[in-house]
């Protein structure tokens, strides 16, 4: 018998480079999977449930018609198992990257252009 699938969202197996960062300094990870609501990364990091976190990564494809897009978010950790880190999206953004950008080492940050956590 198949076990039934409780999840809100469909998720997508998606192995991609991304940075992240609870406070401070990005660190690389990858994505494991992705879904509507969330994503669940291999990160060198043991991160309490409850953190916030900011990823970066960039988004492949076209979308909207553009070539380069970078992906922003912000998320909660929602647990962390053997499977990896487990984060909720809060708020999420799309961004074009300009060829001179792209290279760029640290990214740009969501928060700078978003309302407060709470709002």
């Amino acid at each position: 018998m198949m076990p039934i699938n409780r999840r809100a969202a469909d998720r997508y197996v998606l192995r991609m480079s991304l940075q992240y960062r609870t406070v401070g300094q990005w660190l690389p990870g990858y994505t494991i999977d992705i879904s509507s609501r969330g994503l669940l990364l291999d990160v060198p990091d043991s991160l309490p449930a409850g953190s916030r976190l900011e990823v970066v990564m960039d988004w492949p494809g076209i979308y909207f018609g553009r070539k380069t897009v970078r992906l922003f978010l912000i998320g909660t950790v929602a647990r962390v198992d053997a499977r990896g880190t487990a984060v909720r999206m809060v708020r999420h953004e799309f961004r074009e990257v300009a060829a001179k950008r792209k290279a760029a080492a640290v990214p740009t940050t969501i928060a700078a252009r978003s309302a407060p956590m709470g709002a």
